[in-house]
């Protein structure tokens, strides 16, 4: 392990967390240099908690029910991240919208998520409910209706 940050997660902690996720990622910062996406899109896992919470918090109960796809904004995405960050994970337990065993990261995935939002100029984040195999074999099987 890399890091033992403390609960909640003090200052330094972000910005040990922020600069190492700089670090590792600068592959894809070169990739989003290059193409230049306007939307970040995720899929699954803390995408799900993000999406749950802040349903919760900015919309209607039922806005998730049925849906494939859930729009929300970065704005909303930095409140929500904020929260994270300061709660504790006695905190984050009790909160419905996280299950249990994503508890003790989603915080630290609001931190990579946040670095990667200061990349790319982006309004609208969307959370899929298919990961990208699910999506590539959708596209191909529409391409492909014989098979």
């Amino acid at each position: 392990e890399t890091f033992s940050p403390s609960n909640p997660l003090a200052p330094r902690d972000i910005i040990s967390l922020a600069t190492f996720f700089c670090s590792e990622l600068e592959p894809l910062f070169k990739a989003i240099r290059s193409y230049k996406p306007d939307v970040l899109v995720g899929s699954a896992g803390s995408f799900d908690t993000f999406a749950e919470l802040i349903a919760k918090r900015f919309y209607p109960s039922e806005i998730l029910k049925g849906r494939r796809c859930f729009k929300f904004k970065t704005s909303e995405f930095e409140i929500t991240r904020d929260w994270l960050v300061e709660s504790s994970l006695k905190e984050r337990l009790k909160t419905k919208a996280i299950v249990d065993f994503r508890a003790d990261t989603i915080h630290l995935a609001a931190i990579l998520v946040s670095v990667v939002l200061e990349k790319i100029p982006i309004k609208k984040i969307w959370r899929s409910k298919f990961s990208l195999r699910e999506g590539m074999l959708e596209r191909y099987f529409k391409k492909h209706p014989s098979l």
